[in-house]
């Protein structure tokens, strides 16, 4: 799962465009 891609929230929410990927803790 490539994270340069993936932004999540502050809070830990993952964006609805990578709902595979899960948010870091």
């Amino acid at each position: 799962m490539s994270k340069s891609h993936l932004t999540v929230n502050q809070q830990g929410i993952r964006l609805s465009v990578y709902p595979h990927t899960e948010p870091m803790p």
